[in-house]
């Protein structure tokens, strides 16, 4: 009916069991896109980063919200979050088939705004060439305690899109 694409996201898509079916059955379905979002945590088992990126998906994309251990762990709460999600973005590079686009999605707040060069970086060095910026959407409680200055944190994403230009492909949201 015109639709096209399909994209699981939003709590963590790889803790139902039935992810991989449901992206086969989207894809016999006609979807020409299929977007799983995910923390890429449970891909640190090689078996299930194979299966997922070779489930009929067109695009993977990582949540990661620090540049290292200790930044990002502050942002999501686990401190081997990390390690496990590097990994399983290295184990889905090495396993996607020719076609499946693999990125970054970061969501900006407080504690990261001033550290997407440092976030771009770490995409090129993990083999990512697409990044979403992610901004909060303002509504909510929690939003005046995660939410940095708009005008602060795009200025800092403006200047890192400059700088990667022509390397990494950005999607602003």
């Amino acid at each position: 009916q015109g639709v096209v694409m399909v994209d699981f996201d939003g709590g963590e898509p790889t803790l139902n069991p039935e992810l991989i079916p449901l992206v086969k059955a989207a894809r016999q379905m006609g979807y020409q896109r299929i977007n799983v979002t995910t923390n890429g945590r449970r891909c640190v088992y090689e078996k299930y980063a194979a299966s997922l990126v070779n489930s009929g998906l067109t695009t993977l994309l990582f949540s990661v919200h620090g540049h290292d251990a200790r930044s990002h762990a502050q942002q999501v709460g686990v401190a081997e979050a990390f390690e496990q999600t590097t990994e399983g973005i290295r184990n889905c590079l090495r396993y996607a088939p020719k076609g499946v686009e693999l990125g970054m999605n970061i969501t900006v707040t407080k504690g990261n705004h001033d550290k997407i060069d440092k976030l771009a970086q770490l995409c090129w060095d993990l083999g990512l060439r697409w990044m979403n910026i992610q901004f909060l959407t303002p509504f909510g409680k929690a939003t005046s305690w995660v939410a940095p200055d708009t005008q602060v944190a795009a200025n800092h994403a403006m200047a890192v899109m400059q700088a990667w230009a022509g390397k990494i492909k950005f999607q602003v949201i």
